[in-house]
C-alpha cells in the first residue's frame, strides 16, 4: 500500500472515488510481484502497477465497473508466449488480480499506515469482506511467513495392530532435534524421552507430498494450512497450524 500511499492520501481529501487493484497470483512472467497495487479513480486518474502495456487498461477497465457496481472482483489475464510482449510481459505467463472500492475499512487502514502503526488487512476474496488485524497480528494467517519446516512422517504398516505402532504424523522440524527416525521397526516410540512430539497424529497411511497453502481462493479457514496428500487411504489432509510457544500445536481434517 505504501507505493501508492501519497496519491491514495491526496485522492481521499479530495473525495475522489477510489478502486484498489492488487496482484494475488502470478504464473510464469509477471513483471510485478504478488501484493503490487494500482489505484483508479472514477475521473480516469491512475496510480501505481500491476503489470505493463495493456494489462493495465484491462484492469482500468474492471475498475470502473468495480466502481459502478461497488461488488470487488477478481480478474485473470492469461497471455501465450507469441503475444506476451505486446501485452506487457516478457513472455507468457498468467495473472490475477483482486479490484475492491476504497471503502471505511481502507480508511481506517490508511489512517493507521500514515501512524505507522503495525496492522494486517485481511480480506475474502470471494465474498469482498475485510477486516484489519491491529498490532503484530501473530496468530493471524497471513503475516506469518517464518519459514519454518514441516514434514507428514510415514507409518511401518507392518507394525499396525503390535504395541510399538507410530502413526503417520506431522512434525515441526528444528535444527539439533531427534525424532526418532530409525529403520523399520527399530524407530523410537513417542514415549522416548529425547524424541522430541508430533505437532498431530494422522492415523495409519502413506503421506505423498505436503505444501503450504499461500493462496487466497480457498474459503478463509483454509489460508495459511499444510496440505499433505495420502494415497493409500484416497485422501488429502488439511492441517491446521498454530502457534505453541518455539513451536506448534495442529488440527487436521480431510480436505478431500
Amino acid at each position: 500500500m505504501r507505493e501508492v500511499l501519497h496519491e491514495l492520501n491526496e485522492w481521499t481529501r479530495e473525495g475522489e472515488e477510489i478502486a484498489i487493484a492488487t496482484v494475488i497470483e502470478t504464473w510464469g512472467s509477471s513483471p510485478r510481484p504478488l501484493g503490487s497495487k494500482m489505484l483508479v479513480t472514477r475521473s480516469g486518474k491512475m496510480a501505481g502497477s500491476v503489470s505493463n502495456g495493456c494489462i493495465e487498461g484491462a484492469v482500468f477497465e474492471e475498475a470502473q465497473k468495480v466502481l459502478k457496481t461497488r461488488k470487488p472482483k477478481v480478474a485473470a489475464f492469461g497471455v501465450a508466449d507469441d503475444v506476451a510482449f505486446d501485452v506487457g510481459l516478457a513472455c507468457g505467463g498468467h495473472i490475477e488480480v483482486f479490484i475492491e472500492p476504497f471503502g471505511a475499512v481502507h480508511e481506517h487502514l490508511l489512517g493507521m499506515i500514515n501512524q505507522d502503526r503495525p496492522v494486517t488487512l485481511r480480506t475474502n476474496l470471494v465474498s469482498g469482506e475485510a477486516d484489519l488485524i491491529e498490532g503484530l497480528a501473530l496468530e493471524s494467517e497471513l503475516p506469518r511467513r517464518e519459514g519454518d519446516l514441516f514434514i507428514h512422517d510415514a507409518d511401518m504398516e507392518s507394525d499396525d495392530g503390535t504395541s510399538w505402532y507410530r502413526p503417520t504424523r506431522v512434525c515441526h522440524v528444528v535444527p539439533g532435534g531427534e525424532y526418532g527416525w530409525r529403520s523399520g521397526w527399530s524407530k523410537w516410540p513417542e514415549y522416548y524421552f529425547d524424541s522430541l512430539p508430533a505437532v498431530a497424529d494422522t492415523g495409519r497411511g502413506s503421506p505423498a507430498g505436503i505444501v503450504a497453502y499461500n493462496h487466497f481462493m480457498f474459503p478463509v479457514r483454509y489460508h495459511g494450512v499444510l496440505f499433505s496428500a495420502d494415497w493409500s487411504q484416497g485422501r488429502i489432509l488439511a492441517i491446521k497450524l498454530k502457534r505453541n510457544g518455539a513451536t506448534y500445536t495442529a488440527t487436521t481434517e480431510t480436505f478431500l
